[in-house]
């Protein structure tokens, strides 16, 4: 850990060590990160993840935390948020929005400067970044429509590459960046004129309808993945699991897809009530539940 920090700190790179991730996730659950650095720049990026490949530490990146579980013991190594890649640019058609980016903040900017057609995405709670790696999508409509290119870090080569979308192989809540390890700096996202006065009328309502269908206490939304052959939300209410409770992890009263943490739900909590809810749907209809919500 000391080769990380001095590392770091040559670098230029903020950091704290010891930090609870409880306090970075959007389930308020998870023990502490080991250290966590907070880049300003893609360069920053880069050598971040060479600080801890030369200390042999592993290398986690975290955006709005929205949609992980972090463990109860915390973790090691090393993380880095994203929280302060927040510029974003136009260029040619193209808005190019750093990995940081809070994508409604994102929407909202864009909609402003005359450019939308993805009203439905706002109130995600995602960052830019996140919301492309998961392929995030709302309403009939998924951020891989507007995706025309990514900058990404190799964390082999430790060398920046631009990636179009069919390298990404996006689908369903999914991009090949899940698998690949490849760390997104940057997304190029192409949005179409309009007027934006109706865009953020759109936004307001796609945000309220949200709001209004989902619970309100913390959680990493949807938990479980939509599949052809699987509604979880449908299967677990039909299973009768509405209020189900671990300690303080519950199965939402007014959304069976959500897993919410009541008051102080631990990862153990929320981790044995998935499993039950799995059981239970597995037990009943023969299907297979499995997590949307990245369990680290």
């Amino acid at each position: 850990m000391q080769t990380l920090t001095q590392r770091l700190k040559e670098a230029g790179i903020a950091f704290h060590v010891n930090v609870p991730l409880c306090q970075y996730t959007t389930f308020h659950i998870g023990g502490a990160a080991s250290c966590m650095a907070f880049p300003k720049t893609a360069e920053q990026i880069r050598l971040a993840a060479e600080a801890a490949a030369s200390a042999d530490l592993p290398c986690r990146i975290l955006g709005n935390g929205s949609n992980i579980l972090a463990p109860d013991e915390g973790v090691d190594g090393l993380v880095i948020c994203m929280k302060h890649m927040q510029k974003c640019a136009f260029y040619d058609g193209f808005f190019v929005a750093e990995a940081g980016k809070n994508l409604s903040l994102f929407l909202r900017e864009a909609a402003r400067a005359g450019y939308g057609g993805a009203e439905e995405l706002c109130g995600i709670p995602a960052t830019v970044g996140g919301a492309v790696c998961m392929n995030a999508g709302a309403f009939g409509k998924e951020i891989s429509a507007f995706v025309r290119e990514v900058q990404v870090l190799d964390p082999q080569s430790m060398t920046f590459r631009r990636l179009a979308p069919e390298a990404l192989s996006f689908a369903y809540r999914h991009s090949s960046l899940q698998e690949s390890g490849e760390i997104l700096c940057s997304a190029s996202i192409a949005l179409s004129p309009t007027d934006t006065d109706d865009a953020l009328r759109r936004m307001q309502d796609f945000t309220r309808r949200r709001q209004a269908a989902q619970p309100r206490q913390p959680s990493a939304g949807s938990f479980f993945r939509r599949e052809p052959d699987c509604i979880p939300a449908r299967l677990m209410d039909l299973c009768g699991l509405k209020g189900m409770r671990v300690g303080d992890a519950a199965i939402s009263e007014k959304h069976a897809g959500f897993i919410v943490n009541l008051a102080a739900a631990t990862a153990a909590d929320v981790r044995a009530l998935a499993q039950a809810a799995e059981r239970a749907v597995q037990d009943r209809f023969g299907v297979r539940m499995c997590p949307e919500v990245k369990i680290w």
